[in-house]
């Protein structure tokens, strides 16, 4: 059977603007406001029926069989972001896709700004605050133990994120494998409801093998679903739910980069759960005395600001 991966690729390479699924004809891509053949096989609504629903998580799929009609958005790395319209045709399920933009792989998201070390050291005394000075192996060894533990740890770390995602400069980070990672999480960090989700961190070359979705997904805009559903259960509110990724290469944060491959090497997945370190309500952190004053205004337990390791 064809992929949704595939159209969209015929899409793009045909400078299509729009993907039409429907059961009863081959899917048809609009170019120049015409309507042109894939010249794939035609469909049946069981196979239109999983193609679309393969870009759906389990609490869209339940929105759209109770409301009969879903509008969404997703992306696949390397191609761009689609707008869709899922709907149902003569009781068979149809959608749309309209190409809305590709993802800018070459631009940095770190262009916000950076501290160095005496300033962060400056803020600190500042502050009249305890802490440790580590090296970049203590600190990422603090960051693991504690991770194992089921703490959560806000993680600073050079030029800020740019853009909608905390990409590890600015993160809150805890492991997907504890039992109460939700509930710490929505309960008594974020105050969400209980059935809300998150996103992961992990290195790139490892994705592949315990999540199923695109190759890569440097801005964190691709929903994946894990090979083994039991083993991320923790961090998944429903069983089997999509999960959105952040794959991490080696031009991305060293430090960041060097500390997901340590708790790899300790728990033998190198995946943290990944949201952004702000307050309740409040925009992500920027600054080392913004990253003090949510640290010790929140249930966060550990700070690792650069190499400057700070606990409650």
């Amino acid at each position: 059977m064809v992929t949704i991966e595939e159209l969209v690729q015929q899409l793009m390479e045909r400078g299509g603007s729009d993907l039409h699924i429907s059961a009863g004809s081959p899917p048809m891509i609009r170019i120049n406001g015409k309507l042109v053949s894939t010249e794939q096989e035609v469909l049946d609504g069981e196979t239109t029926q999983k193609l679309v629903y393969s870009i759906l998580d389990n609490e869209q799929i339940l929105k759209f069989e109770k409301e009969w009609e879903l509008d969404m958005a997703f992306g696949i790395a390397g191609l761009g972001r689609f707008r869709t319209n899922i709907f149902y045709q003569r009781v068979t399920v149809g959608a749309v896709l309209r190409a809305i933009g590709s993802a800018p792989q070459s631009v940095s998201p770190f262009l916000g700004p950076a501290y160095t070390s005496e300033e962060t050291k400056e803020t600190l005394d500042n502050c009249k605050l305890q802490y440790a000075l580590e090296s970049d192996a203590g600190a990422i060894e603090t960051a693991v133990r504690a991770l194992q533990k089921g703490a959560l740890v806000a993680w600073f770390d050079g030029a800020m994120e740019w853009g909608p995602r905390a990409l590890g400069a600015r993160s809150i980070l805890a492991n997907p494998f504890s039992p109460y990672v939700l509930e710490n999480l929505n309960r008594f960090l974020k105050r969400r409801e209980p059935w809300r989700g998150y996103a992961l961190s992990g290195l790139e070359e490892a994705v592949g093998q315990s999540f199923r979705g695109p190759a890569v997904s440097p801005f964190m805009e691709c929903d994946y679903r894990a090979v083994d559903a039991d083993r991320f259960r923790h961090v998944t509110p429903a069983p089997g739910a999509a999960i959105r990724i952040h794959t991490v290469d080696r031009s991305g944060p060293p430090r960041f980069r060097r500390l997901l491959e340590a708790f790899g090497a300790a728990t033998g997945l190198p995946f943290l759960v990944n949201t952004s370190f702000n307050g309740f309500h409040e925009p992500i952190v920027c600054s080392p005395r913004d990253a003090v004053r949510v640290f010790y205004g929140s249930g966060i337990d550990l700070l690792v600001l650069d190499r400057f390791v700070l606990k409650k």
